[in-house]
């Protein structure tokens, strides 16, 4: 059963633009239940709106849009009246795109079988520093990383494909089944096996994608709003980057222990800018990192940390930088100030 945070967690993604329709019907299940109160609901939708400001969105579409919003979830006219003043927001045009997707997703879904009505959405997460194994109902594993979210049906209903969700790092082990591949949908890319263990990495705050096999082999697409592009087929060893910002990729050899060593917290990086791999940190161990001045991060490193703590990973960059890098641990041990020059 979803927590009420995993249902903040998935309104979030939702003024977002970022779910898919399962999550959408999930979310608004326990909406229309009040699973959430109104001022909840006002907390997050504030907490959007001031966090991603945009151009404005008036008229009589956008009230229609709201009104189709909370019809769904079921609140009075009082509420929505109080809802047009606030239609400046940016989030509320996303809203308006996801609702008509949602909406319709939503009619499909009453004409859904009663088998079909028995599958649910399942989501699970995780706070940075945080690992979870799950066993997917097909017995596949996932150990989902740090600051994570992966979604999937409570059971694979009889279809062509077994389709999971995922925002963030998980090292996947899929049970074979030649009848219905495995996908895992990961911000603009899709991959695809059919039994097999890879990684993949695919933050939404991350420009950078990634897919690593480990075994068997997987296809790699690039999804868009009208079509889908085949990017590469990847066998054991091979690893994938892709950028999203200009939907570029390069696919290059790696070694096949180094896909799932963050599951056993050793984290390898090879030519990485120290950026990337700091960001990484923070999510491996759950620490937030400050800079005094311009460190200049952008000159690439080789660097693999085996069942070390912070401190210990951070006398090695110490080493690596020539000893420009200084470092102070403040607050709990979770907040670490930079200074010193890294790549000068």
């Amino acid at each position: 059963m979803e927590s009420k945070e995993d249902i903040k967690r998935l309104f979030r993604l939702y003024l977002a633009g970022r779910t898919n329709p399962l999550q959408e019907k999930l979310l608004f299940r326990h909406l229309h239940a009040g699973t959430l109160s109104e001022k909840e609901l006002d907390e997050l939708a504030n907490e959007q709106w001031v966090k991603e400001p945009a151009p404005r969105l008036e008229g009589n579409r956008a009230a229609q849009g709201l009104d189709k919003l909370w019809d769904r979830i079921g609140h009075s006219e009082p509420v929505r009246k109080r809802r047009y003043g606030l239609l400046k927001y940016a989030a509320v045009a996303l809203l308006f795109v996801t609702v008509g997707l949602s909406w319709y997703s939503y009619q499909l879904g009453q004409q859904e079988s009663k088998t079909e009505k028995l599958v649910q959405l399942v989501t699970k997460s995780t706070l940075p520093g945080e690992k979870k194994k799950v066993v997917l109902p097909d017995s596949s594993i996932v150990y989902l990383g740090g600051g994570s979210t992966l979604s999937w049906p409570n059971q694979f209903a009889e279809g062509p494909y077994r389709n999971i969700f995922l925002e963030g790092e998980a090292f996947f082990e899929v049970k074979r089944d030649t009848l219905r591949p495995f996908t895992v949908r990961s911000g603009n890319l899709q991959t695809r096996v059919l039994g097999t263990s890879f990684n993949v990495y695919s933050y939404p705050s991350d420009n950078q994608s990634s897919v690593l096999v480990k075994s068997g082999k997987v296809e790699v697409s690039e999804l868009s709003k009208d079509s889908t592009r085949q990017l590469s087929v990847l066998t054991s060893g091979m690893e994938l980057t892709y950028q999203r910002d200009h939907g570029t990729y390069a696919v290059n050899k790696e070694r096949t222990e180094d896909a799932d060593s963050w599951a056993h917290n050793r984290f390898v990086f090879r030519d990485e800018p120290m950026e990337n791999i700091l960001r990484k940190l923070e999510r491996y161990y759950n620490i937030q990192f400050m800079w005094q001045g311009d460190p200049g991060l952008d000159c690439p490193f080789n660097a693999t940390f085996d069942k070390k703590s912070i401190k210990e990973v951070m006398d090695e960059l110490q080493i690596m930088s020539g000893g420009k890098l200084h470092y102070r641990v403040s607050g709990d041990n979770d907040k670490i100030t930079l200074w010193g020059g890294v790549c000068r």
